[in-house]
């Protein structure tokens, strides 16, 4: 399929679920903790944003309808993500307060199993739809992302600015191009992404 064809019904099914889109000529949106956001999902407000401009905007956007149809579908990681532990992560994160180890754990299995989930969902909307994409590249990508979170968890902070280790190639590339399941956070990863985005 056209990716301009793709786009059009992924809009299309993600407005009728009452969700605005908005697509935006920039290449990150600053949000809390003056981070710099290149695509996000809010379920409370109904508003998906992708920023049009940043370097893979248009896996960024498929990623974050699949998390669009996580909420709609009513996934119970979609809730839990959401929730109070979450939330507590972002602030632990943030420098606002402690948590526990145990906490913390589970909130960085909770947000990292989200995010999986997605990802699959999101490989899953580009076989399907034939998109032109490199699905082994986007794995490699997304099984970084899913473990920076027991590594942000650890450090007690999240990666430099447009440093995530999803947007580092010299630091996903050393990654499996099949999903990992368990958090266990290999050396090399360890290493590179320690030097590179922390």
């Amino acid at each position: 399929m056209e990716w301009s064809e793709y786009l059009t019904k992924r809009i299309k099914h993600v407005e009728s679920l009452g969700v605005k889109v908005l697509l935006s000529p920039v290449e990150y949106k600053t949000i809390e903790g003056n981070f710099p956001c290149r695509g996000y999902f809010c379920s409370e407000t109904k508003e998906l944003f992708v920023a049009g401009l940043a370097e893979g905007w248009k896996e960024v956007f498929i990623h974050e309808t699949c998390h669009v149809d996580q909420w709609a579908e009513g996934d119970w990681l979609w809730d839990a993500a959401s929730g109070d532990l979450a939330i507590a992560f972002d602030k632990y994160l943030e420098g606002e307060i402690d948590m526990s180890p145990d906490d913390l754990d589970l909130a960085a299995k909770i947000c990292g199993a989200l995010e999986l989930d997605c990802d699959s969902r999101a490989v899953q909307e580009m076989e399907n739809n034939d998109l032109p994409f490199d699905i082994s590249e986007y794995i490699q990508k997304s099984n970084a992302y899913y473990l920076q979170y027991p590594l942000m968890a650890a450090l007690g902070k999240a990666h430099k600015p447009g440093k995530a280790p999803s947007q580092v190639k010299e630091v996903y590339s050393c990654l499996p191009k099949t999903f990992i399941v368990e958090q266990d956070i290999p050396a090399e990863f360890l290493i590179k992404a320690l030097r590179c985005c922390y």
